[in-house]
Protein backbone atom coordinates (compact mmCIF):
# COMPACT_ATOMS: atom_id res chain seq x y z
CA UNK A 1 0.00 0.00 0.00
CA UNK A 2 1.49 3.27 -0.77
CA UNK A 3 2.36 5.66 1.91
CA UNK A 4 0.64 8.72 2.49
CA UNK A 5 1.87 12.09 4.12
CA UNK A 6 -0.10 13.53 6.68
CA UNK A 7 -1.96 16.01 4.82
CA UNK A 8 -2.45 13.35 2.10
CA UNK A 9 -3.90 11.49 4.85
CA UNK A 10 -6.26 14.40 6.42
CA UNK A 11 -6.99 15.21 2.99
CA UNK A 12 -8.49 12.09 2.47
CA UNK A 13 -10.23 11.69 5.39
CA UNK A 14 -12.13 14.98 4.93
CA UNK A 15 -13.61 13.35 1.48
CA UNK A 16 -14.59 10.20 3.28
CA UNK A 17 -16.35 12.43 5.94
CA UNK A 18 -20.19 12.89 6.14
CA UNK A 19 -21.16 16.56 6.08
CA UNK A 20 -22.23 16.94 9.25
CA UNK A 21 -19.15 16.09 11.31
CA UNK A 22 -17.62 18.93 8.98
CA UNK A 23 -20.38 21.59 10.18
CA UNK A 24 -19.92 20.24 13.68
CA UNK A 25 -16.10 20.74 13.71
CA UNK A 26 -16.71 24.00 12.55
CA UNK A 27 -19.01 24.90 14.93
CA UNK A 28 -16.79 23.81 17.82
CA UNK A 29 -13.84 25.59 16.89
CA UNK A 30 -16.27 28.83 16.12
CA UNK A 31 -17.23 28.71 20.14
CA UNK A 32 -13.67 28.15 21.28
CA UNK A 33 -12.90 30.87 19.56
CA UNK A 34 -15.17 33.03 20.87
CA UNK A 35 -14.91 32.19 24.47
CA UNK A 36 -10.92 33.20 24.29
CA UNK A 37 -12.37 36.67 23.44
CA UNK A 38 -15.13 37.31 25.84
CA UNK A 39 -12.60 35.79 28.59
CA UNK A 40 -9.82 38.57 27.21
CA UNK A 41 -12.52 41.21 27.28
CA UNK A 42 -13.48 40.57 30.27
CA UNK A 43 -10.65 40.89 32.42
CA UNK A 44 -10.77 42.83 35.84
CA UNK A 45 -10.51 46.59 35.72
CA UNK A 46 -7.06 48.66 36.97
CA UNK A 47 -7.71 51.38 39.40
CA UNK A 48 -7.17 53.83 36.56
CA UNK A 49 -11.07 52.40 35.48
CA UNK A 50 -12.55 53.43 38.36
CA UNK A 51 -13.79 56.71 39.71
CA UNK A 52 -14.33 57.64 43.32
CA UNK A 53 -17.23 58.36 45.17
CA UNK A 54 -15.52 61.76 46.42
CA UNK A 55 -14.88 62.29 42.58
CA UNK A 56 -18.18 61.57 41.68
CA UNK A 57 -19.68 64.46 44.26
CA UNK A 58 -18.09 66.78 42.11
CA UNK A 59 -18.31 66.43 38.99
CA UNK A 60 -21.50 66.98 36.66
CA UNK A 61 -24.57 64.90 36.49
CA UNK A 62 -23.61 61.36 35.70
CA UNK A 63 -24.44 60.33 31.97
CA UNK A 64 -28.49 59.21 31.29
CA UNK A 65 -30.08 58.28 28.20
CA UNK A 66 -30.48 61.42 26.44
CA UNK A 67 -34.26 61.27 26.21
CA UNK A 68 -35.26 63.29 22.71
CA UNK A 69 -38.78 65.44 23.33
CA UNK A 70 -41.88 63.26 22.43
CA UNK A 71 -44.99 64.36 22.28
CA UNK A 72 -47.77 63.23 25.17
CA UNK A 73 -49.53 59.56 24.03
CA UNK A 74 -53.13 59.76 22.48
CA UNK A 75 -54.46 56.72 24.23
CA UNK A 76 -56.22 58.95 26.96
CA UNK A 77 -59.18 60.27 25.55
CA UNK A 78 -60.45 63.80 26.49
CA UNK A 79 -63.35 64.08 28.61
CA UNK A 80 -65.72 64.82 26.64
CA UNK A 81 -69.15 65.66 28.79
CA UNK A 82 -68.74 69.38 29.87
CA UNK A 83 -69.73 69.11 34.22
CA UNK A 84 -73.18 70.97 34.95
CA UNK A 85 -72.94 73.76 37.25
CA UNK A 86 -73.58 72.88 40.91
CA UNK A 87 -77.58 73.59 42.03
CA UNK A 88 -77.86 73.54 45.98
CA UNK A 89 -80.73 71.51 45.47
CA UNK A 90 -78.96 68.77 43.75
CA UNK A 91 -75.97 68.25 46.11
CA UNK A 92 -75.89 65.96 48.99
CA UNK A 93 -75.58 67.48 52.66
CA UNK A 94 -72.72 66.93 54.05
CA UNK A 95 -73.37 63.60 56.26
CA UNK A 96 -74.78 62.01 53.09
CA UNK A 97 -73.63 58.75 51.45
CA UNK A 98 -70.56 59.04 49.72
CA UNK A 99 -71.53 59.48 45.86
CA UNK A 100 -70.95 56.07 43.61
CA UNK A 101 -67.93 58.05 41.37
CA UNK A 102 -65.97 57.73 44.76
CA UNK A 103 -64.23 54.49 44.82
CA UNK A 104 -63.70 53.67 48.28
CA UNK A 105 -61.92 50.90 47.85
CA UNK A 106 -59.09 51.73 44.93
CA UNK A 107 -57.19 48.51 43.27
CA UNK A 108 -54.09 49.34 41.36
CA UNK A 109 -52.77 46.93 39.36
CA UNK A 110 -48.97 45.84 39.02
CA UNK A 111 -47.13 47.38 36.19
CA UNK A 112 -46.60 44.64 33.77
CA UNK A 113 -44.09 46.28 31.96
CA UNK A 114 -41.61 47.21 34.88
CA UNK A 115 -38.46 46.42 34.78
CA UNK A 116 -37.13 42.99 36.95
CA UNK A 117 -35.72 43.79 39.85
CA UNK A 118 -31.84 44.01 39.71
CA UNK A 119 -29.26 45.27 41.73
CA UNK A 120 -29.84 49.23 40.20
CA UNK A 121 -33.43 48.97 41.20
CA UNK A 122 -34.62 50.29 44.45
CA UNK A 123 -37.57 48.40 45.34
CA UNK A 124 -36.18 45.54 47.57
CA UNK A 125 -37.45 42.13 45.77
CA UNK A 126 -39.23 40.45 48.72
CA UNK A 127 -41.30 44.34 49.04
CA UNK A 128 -41.74 43.51 45.83
CA UNK A 129 -43.57 40.64 45.78
CA UNK A 130 -45.63 41.49 49.17
CA UNK A 131 -46.79 44.38 47.55
CA UNK A 132 -47.98 42.94 44.49
CA UNK A 133 -50.20 40.95 46.57
CA UNK A 134 -51.74 44.10 48.95
CA UNK A 135 -52.46 45.38 45.56
CA UNK A 136 -55.58 43.04 45.06
CA UNK A 137 -57.09 43.63 48.15
CA UNK A 138 -59.39 46.73 48.77
CA UNK A 139 -58.41 50.07 50.26
CA UNK A 140 -54.68 49.33 49.58
CA UNK A 141 -53.89 50.16 46.19
CA UNK A 142 -50.70 48.72 44.61
CA UNK A 143 -47.28 49.70 44.91
CA UNK A 144 -45.92 48.48 41.37
CA UNK A 145 -48.55 50.55 40.02
CA UNK A 146 -48.25 53.48 41.77
CA UNK A 147 -45.04 53.90 43.07
CA UNK A 148 -43.01 51.66 40.42
CA UNK A 149 -42.76 54.47 37.60
CA UNK A 150 -39.61 55.29 39.92
CA UNK A 151 -37.04 52.91 38.49
CA UNK A 152 -34.26 53.70 35.91
CA UNK A 153 -36.54 51.74 33.12
CA UNK A 154 -40.08 53.24 34.37
CA UNK A 155 -38.89 56.80 34.76
CA UNK A 156 -37.25 56.30 31.04
CA UNK A 157 -41.24 54.91 29.75
CA UNK A 158 -42.93 57.62 31.66
CA UNK A 159 -41.12 60.46 30.18
CA UNK A 160 -41.54 58.93 26.60
CA UNK A 161 -45.25 58.31 27.16
CA UNK A 162 -46.01 61.91 29.08
CA UNK A 163 -43.27 63.83 26.78
CA UNK A 164 -40.65 64.83 28.96
CA UNK A 165 -38.78 67.58 27.51
CA UNK A 166 -35.21 67.24 27.20
CA UNK A 167 -33.00 68.50 30.10
CA UNK A 168 -35.55 67.83 32.99
CA UNK A 169 -34.09 64.95 34.49
CA UNK A 170 -30.79 67.00 34.42
CA UNK A 171 -32.57 69.72 36.47
CA UNK A 172 -33.81 67.64 38.67
CA UNK A 173 -30.40 65.91 39.59
CA UNK A 174 -28.87 69.42 39.86
CA UNK A 175 -31.50 70.35 42.26
CA UNK A 176 -31.09 67.00 44.60
CA UNK A 177 -27.24 67.98 44.63
CA UNK A 178 -28.10 71.46 46.07
CA UNK A 179 -30.34 69.85 48.78
CA UNK A 180 -26.98 67.82 49.69
CA UNK A 181 -25.28 70.37 50.44
CA UNK A 182 -27.87 72.42 52.34
CA UNK A 183 -28.40 69.52 54.68
CA UNK A 184 -27.16 69.60 58.19
CA UNK A 185 -24.86 66.72 58.18
CA UNK A 186 -25.07 65.99 61.81
CA UNK A 187 -29.02 66.06 62.28
CA UNK A 188 -30.21 65.13 58.89
CA UNK A 189 -32.82 67.46 58.51
CA UNK A 190 -32.76 70.71 56.57
CA UNK A 191 -32.73 74.14 58.25
CA UNK A 192 -35.08 76.35 56.46
CA UNK A 193 -33.84 79.77 58.30
CA UNK A 194 -30.28 78.79 57.20
CA UNK A 195 -31.47 79.49 53.16
CA UNK A 196 -33.41 82.44 52.30
CA UNK A 197 -34.77 82.44 48.85
CA UNK A 198 -34.11 86.56 48.12
CA UNK A 199 -32.93 89.24 50.09
CA UNK A 200 -36.12 90.02 51.21
CA UNK A 201 -37.37 86.29 52.22
CA UNK A 202 -36.56 85.50 56.03
CA UNK A 203 -37.70 81.65 56.64
CA UNK A 204 -39.38 80.75 59.69
CA UNK A 205 -37.04 78.31 62.22
CA UNK A 206 -40.41 77.06 62.58
CA UNK A 207 -40.72 75.32 59.11
CA UNK A 208 -37.36 73.33 59.24
CA UNK A 209 -39.50 69.81 59.95
CA UNK A 210 -42.26 70.27 57.15
CA UNK A 211 -39.44 71.45 54.14
CA UNK A 212 -37.49 68.42 55.68
CA UNK A 213 -40.13 66.33 54.71
CA UNK A 214 -40.14 67.98 51.15
CA UNK A 215 -36.99 67.64 50.71
CA UNK A 216 -36.81 63.92 51.31
CA UNK A 217 -39.68 63.66 49.10
CA UNK A 218 -37.64 65.23 46.57
CA UNK A 219 -35.49 62.36 46.47
CA UNK A 220 -37.92 59.51 46.81
CA UNK A 221 -39.46 60.98 43.77
CA UNK A 222 -35.81 60.40 41.81
CA UNK A 223 -36.06 56.35 43.24
CA UNK A 224 -33.60 57.71 45.66
CA UNK A 225 -33.06 55.22 48.46
CA UNK A 226 -30.58 55.03 51.51
CA UNK A 227 -29.08 52.39 49.56
CA UNK A 228 -28.49 53.90 45.85
CA UNK A 229 -27.40 55.72 44.29
CA UNK A 230 -24.42 56.07 46.12
CA UNK A 231 -24.23 59.82 45.95
CA UNK A 232 -27.43 60.68 47.83
CA UNK A 233 -27.72 57.18 49.70
CA UNK A 234 -26.16 59.11 52.78
CA UNK A 235 -28.34 61.58 51.96
CA UNK A 236 -31.61 59.91 52.25
CA UNK A 237 -30.49 58.01 55.31
CA UNK A 238 -29.62 60.79 57.31
CA UNK A 239 -33.23 62.20 56.39
CA UNK A 240 -35.28 59.33 57.35
CA UNK A 241 -33.22 58.98 60.48
CA UNK A 242 -33.80 62.48 61.59
CA UNK A 243 -37.81 62.47 60.50
CA UNK A 244 -38.18 59.34 62.42
CA UNK A 245 -36.17 61.05 65.63
CA UNK A 246 -38.22 64.09 65.59
CA UNK A 247 -41.71 62.39 66.17
CA UNK A 248 -42.74 62.10 69.78
CA UNK A 249 -42.76 58.57 70.68
CA UNK A 250 -44.58 58.41 74.10
CA UNK A 251 -48.46 58.54 74.92
CA UNK A 252 -51.41 56.94 74.54
CA UNK A 253 -54.07 56.74 71.51
CA UNK A 254 -56.64 59.14 73.22
CA UNK A 255 -57.80 62.25 71.49
CA UNK A 256 -55.47 64.72 73.01
CA UNK A 257 -52.17 62.83 72.75
CA UNK A 258 -49.21 64.47 71.11
CA UNK A 259 -47.87 60.00 70.25
CA UNK A 260 -47.53 60.87 66.36
CA UNK A 261 -46.72 64.23 66.51
CA UNK A 262 -43.53 65.85 64.32
CA UNK A 263 -43.95 68.84 65.72
CA UNK A 264 -44.89 72.16 64.32
CA UNK A 265 -48.45 72.53 62.54
CA UNK A 266 -50.56 69.99 60.67
CA UNK A 267 -49.06 71.08 57.23
CA UNK A 268 -45.71 69.22 58.84
CA UNK A 269 -48.16 66.06 59.75
CA UNK A 270 -48.95 65.29 56.74
CA UNK A 271 -45.90 66.05 54.51
CA UNK A 272 -43.53 63.79 57.10
CA UNK A 273 -46.40 61.05 57.56
CA UNK A 274 -46.62 61.23 53.39
CA UNK A 275 -42.62 60.97 53.24
CA UNK A 276 -42.59 58.27 56.04
CA UNK A 277 -44.87 55.95 53.77
CA UNK A 278 -43.49 56.62 50.85
CA UNK A 279 -39.66 55.39 52.56
CA UNK A 280 -41.33 52.28 53.71
CA UNK A 281 -42.67 51.41 50.38
CA UNK A 282 -39.34 52.28 48.81
CA UNK A 283 -36.58 50.78 51.51
CA UNK A 284 -38.92 48.28 53.39
CA UNK A 285 -37.62 50.00 57.26
CA UNK A 286 -39.32 49.03 59.75
CA UNK A 287 -38.49 52.34 61.11
CA UNK A 288 -40.36 54.24 58.21
CA UNK A 289 -43.31 52.04 58.90
CA UNK A 290 -43.84 52.68 62.33
CA UNK A 291 -43.49 56.75 61.62
CA UNK A 292 -45.86 56.58 58.94
CA UNK A 293 -48.54 54.32 61.17
CA UNK A 294 -47.81 56.76 64.36
CA UNK A 295 -48.67 59.61 62.21
CA UNK A 296 -51.50 58.75 60.42
CA UNK A 297 -53.11 57.51 64.10
CA UNK A 298 -52.86 61.14 65.27
CA UNK A 299 -53.96 62.50 61.58
CA UNK A 300 -57.06 60.67 62.02
CA UNK A 301 -57.73 61.09 65.98
CA UNK A 302 -57.84 64.98 64.48
CA UNK A 303 -59.93 64.37 61.39
CA UNK A 304 -63.57 65.95 62.03
CA UNK A 305 -66.67 64.39 60.83
CA UNK A 306 -66.46 67.01 58.05
CA UNK A 307 -62.88 65.52 57.35
CA UNK A 308 -61.38 69.20 57.11
CA UNK A 309 -58.38 70.25 58.81
CA UNK A 310 -56.91 73.56 60.32
CA UNK A 311 -53.46 74.68 61.72
CA UNK A 312 -53.58 72.59 64.89
CA UNK A 313 -56.47 69.75 64.12
CA UNK A 314 -59.99 70.25 62.93
CA UNK A 315 -60.73 73.22 61.05
CA UNK A 316 -61.82 74.53 57.38
CA UNK A 317 -58.20 74.79 55.63
CA UNK A 318 -58.26 73.64 52.34
CA UNK A 319 -54.66 73.98 52.13
CA UNK A 320 -53.60 72.19 55.26
CA UNK A 321 -55.97 69.85 54.56
CA UNK A 322 -54.24 68.78 50.56
CA UNK A 323 -51.41 67.60 52.65
CA UNK A 324 -53.08 65.21 55.50
CA UNK A 325 -55.46 63.75 52.12
CA UNK A 326 -51.74 63.16 50.38
CA UNK A 327 -50.46 61.25 53.51
CA UNK A 328 -53.78 59.51 53.90
CA UNK A 329 -52.95 58.27 50.20
CA UNK A 330 -49.59 57.58 50.75
CA UNK A 331 -50.52 55.71 53.57
CA UNK A 332 -53.01 53.06 51.32
CA UNK A 333 -50.96 53.24 48.85
CA UNK A 334 -48.44 51.31 50.70
CA UNK A 335 -50.86 48.82 52.30
CA UNK A 336 -50.69 50.67 55.63
CA UNK A 337 -54.23 50.10 57.36
CA UNK A 338 -56.31 53.35 56.82
CA UNK A 339 -59.82 52.61 58.40
CA UNK A 340 -62.95 53.10 56.08
CA UNK A 341 -64.15 55.97 58.10
CA UNK A 342 -61.92 57.75 57.83
CA UNK A 343 -61.70 57.18 53.68
CA UNK A 344 -65.31 58.57 53.75
CA UNK A 345 -64.80 61.52 55.86
CA UNK A 346 -62.10 62.34 53.66
CA UNK A 347 -64.83 62.21 50.98
CA UNK A 348 -67.17 64.22 52.66
CA UNK A 349 -64.60 67.38 52.90
CA UNK A 350 -63.77 66.51 48.71
CA UNK A 351 -67.79 66.61 48.19
CA UNK A 352 -68.49 69.80 49.68
CA UNK A 353 -65.65 71.75 49.21
CA UNK A 354 -67.05 73.54 45.54
CA UNK A 355 -68.43 76.42 44.85
CA UNK A 356 -71.22 76.56 42.27
CA UNK A 357 -68.45 77.11 39.46
CA UNK A 358 -66.31 74.06 40.45
CA UNK A 359 -63.89 76.05 42.10
CA UNK A 360 -62.56 75.70 46.14
CA UNK A 361 -61.58 78.70 48.22
CA UNK A 362 -59.33 78.76 50.82
CA UNK A 363 -61.60 78.42 53.94
CA UNK A 364 -64.65 76.38 53.62
CA UNK A 365 -67.93 76.12 55.34
CA UNK A 366 -68.48 72.50 56.75
CA UNK A 367 -72.35 72.93 56.80
CA UNK A 368 -72.52 73.97 53.78
CA UNK A 369 -73.65 71.89 50.48
CA UNK A 370 -72.06 74.12 48.61
CA UNK A 371 -69.45 76.90 48.86
CA UNK A 372 -70.24 80.50 48.43
CA UNK A 373 -68.23 82.69 45.66
CA UNK A 374 -65.69 81.86 43.70
CA UNK A 375 -62.62 80.04 44.79
CA UNK A 376 -58.68 79.91 44.21
CA UNK A 377 -56.42 78.49 41.36
CA UNK A 378 -54.28 76.93 43.49
CA UNK A 379 -57.06 75.49 45.97
CA UNK A 380 -59.02 74.05 43.06
CA UNK A 381 -56.31 72.48 42.48
CA UNK A 382 -55.23 70.91 45.20
CA UNK A 383 -58.73 69.88 45.80
CA UNK A 384 -58.74 68.26 41.99
CA UNK A 385 -55.22 66.29 43.52
CA UNK A 386 -57.25 64.92 46.10
CA UNK A 387 -60.04 63.67 44.47
CA UNK A 388 -57.88 61.93 41.73
CA UNK A 389 -56.25 60.52 44.50
CA UNK A 390 -59.37 59.19 46.53
CA UNK A 391 -60.35 57.40 43.13
CA UNK A 392 -62.68 59.76 41.85
CA UNK A 393 -62.92 59.36 37.97
CA UNK A 394 -61.27 61.37 35.56
CA UNK A 395 -64.40 61.78 33.51
CA UNK A 396 -66.92 62.08 36.89
CA UNK A 397 -68.52 65.63 36.64
CA UNK A 398 -66.46 67.35 39.94
CA UNK A 399 -63.39 66.22 38.44
CA UNK A 400 -64.12 67.80 34.83
CA UNK A 401 -65.55 70.43 36.25
CA UNK A 402 -62.80 71.53 38.33
CA UNK A 403 -60.13 70.87 35.60
CA UNK A 404 -62.69 73.22 33.22
CA UNK A 405 -62.23 75.66 35.76
CA UNK A 406 -58.68 75.33 36.01
CA UNK A 407 -58.16 76.35 32.39
CA UNK A 408 -61.19 78.30 31.41
CA UNK A 409 -59.46 81.78 30.45
CA UNK A 410 -56.03 80.15 30.18
CA UNK A 411 -56.08 80.42 34.40
CA UNK A 412 -53.78 77.80 34.47
CA UNK A 413 -51.16 78.64 31.56
CA UNK A 414 -50.80 82.62 33.72
CA UNK A 415 -49.99 80.59 36.95
CA UNK A 416 -47.18 78.56 35.02
CA UNK A 417 -45.52 82.09 33.76
CA UNK A 418 -45.60 83.18 37.68
CA UNK A 419 -42.37 80.73 38.59
CA UNK A 420 -42.01 81.56 42.03
CA UNK A 421 -45.82 79.92 42.30
CA UNK A 422 -44.39 76.46 43.65
CA UNK A 423 -47.58 75.63 45.80
CA UNK A 424 -50.01 75.98 42.82
CA UNK A 425 -47.41 74.78 40.05
CA UNK A 426 -47.15 71.83 42.24
CA UNK A 427 -50.89 70.64 42.68
CA UNK A 428 -51.52 71.97 38.82
CA UNK A 429 -49.15 69.33 37.68
CA UNK A 430 -50.70 66.33 39.85
CA UNK A 431 -54.19 66.93 38.96
CA UNK A 432 -53.62 68.11 35.24
CA UNK A 433 -51.02 65.00 34.88
CA UNK A 434 -53.62 62.65 35.87
CA UNK A 435 -56.52 63.90 34.59
CA UNK A 436 -54.60 63.69 30.76
CA UNK A 437 -55.67 64.79 27.26
CA UNK A 438 -55.86 68.43 26.39
CA UNK A 439 -55.49 69.33 30.46
CA UNK A 440 -51.91 67.71 30.38
CA UNK A 441 -51.09 68.53 27.18
CA UNK A 442 -51.30 72.49 27.70
CA UNK A 443 -49.86 72.43 31.28
CA UNK A 444 -47.11 70.56 29.63
CA UNK A 445 -46.53 72.85 27.07
CA UNK A 446 -46.77 75.35 29.31
CA UNK A 447 -44.55 75.04 32.67
CA UNK A 448 -42.11 72.97 32.35
CA UNK A 449 -39.58 75.01 30.49
CA UNK A 450 -40.14 78.38 32.60
CA UNK A 451 -39.46 76.32 35.59
CA UNK A 452 -36.33 75.02 34.62
CA UNK A 453 -35.40 78.48 32.88
CA UNK A 454 -35.93 80.24 36.42
CA UNK A 455 -33.16 77.79 38.64
CA UNK A 456 -29.74 79.06 39.22
CA UNK A 457 -27.43 77.56 37.09
CA UNK A 458 -23.91 78.94 38.47
CA UNK A 459 -22.48 79.87 41.59
CA UNK A 460 -22.62 78.88 45.35
CA UNK A 461 -26.71 78.11 44.89
CA UNK A 462 -26.66 76.27 41.68
CA UNK A 463 -29.02 74.17 41.06
CA UNK A 464 -31.32 76.00 43.69
CA UNK A 465 -34.78 77.83 43.18
CA UNK A 466 -35.37 81.60 45.11
CA UNK A 467 -38.41 82.37 46.83
CA UNK A 468 -40.25 79.88 48.82
CA UNK A 469 -41.30 82.24 51.62
CA UNK A 470 -41.54 80.69 54.84
CA UNK A 471 -39.95 77.94 53.85
CA UNK A 472 -37.31 79.30 51.74
CA UNK A 473 -34.86 78.14 49.07
CA UNK A 474 -35.35 74.43 50.66
CA UNK A 475 -38.91 74.80 50.06
CA UNK A 476 -38.62 76.45 46.56
CA UNK A 477 -35.98 73.65 45.63
CA UNK A 478 -38.53 71.03 46.61
CA UNK A 479 -41.41 72.08 45.57
CA UNK A 480 -39.63 72.67 42.07
CA UNK A 481 -38.17 69.35 41.94
CA UNK A 482 -41.57 67.68 42.97
CA UNK A 483 -43.17 69.40 39.94
CA UNK A 484 -40.53 68.19 37.48
CA UNK A 485 -41.00 64.79 38.83
CA UNK A 486 -44.72 64.56 37.88
CA UNK A 487 -43.79 62.50 34.85
CA UNK A 488 -42.73 59.37 37.18
CA UNK A 489 -43.54 59.91 40.63
CA UNK A 490 -46.84 57.80 40.79
CA UNK A 491 -48.15 56.45 37.97
CA UNK A 492 -51.31 58.09 36.20
CA UNK A 493 -54.86 56.86 37.30
CA UNK A 494 -56.12 54.62 34.65
CA UNK A 495 -60.18 55.77 34.81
Amino acid sequence: MEQLTPGEWASEQLKRAPAFAIATAIVVGLLVLSSFVEYTSARPKTDSDLISEADIAEEEPPPIEEIEEIKPEERDLDPVDKAPALEENNVSPVDAPIESDIDVDVEFTEDETSDAVVASDPIPMDLTKRMAVIATEGSTGGFRGVLGSRTKGGKRRAARAYGMPKGTDKSIIAALRWLKKAQNKETGGWEAHKWPGGPNNRPSRGTSNGVSGLALLAYLGFGCTDRQPAEFASTVKKAIEYIVNIQRKEGDDGAGSKKGWFGARMYTQGICTMAMAEAYGMTGRKDCKKAAEMGLAYILRKQPPHGAFGYTGPGNDVSVTGFQVQAIKACLNVGIDVPKAAVERTGRFLKTCMCKNYSTPYRINPAAAVQAGSGKVSMTAAALTGRLFMGHKRSAPDCVGQADFLTAGDRHLAQAKQTTGYYPIYYLSLSMFNMGGKYWRSWNNAFNGPMREAQVTAGPEKGSWSGGGSGGRVFATSMACLSLEVYFRYQRVRR
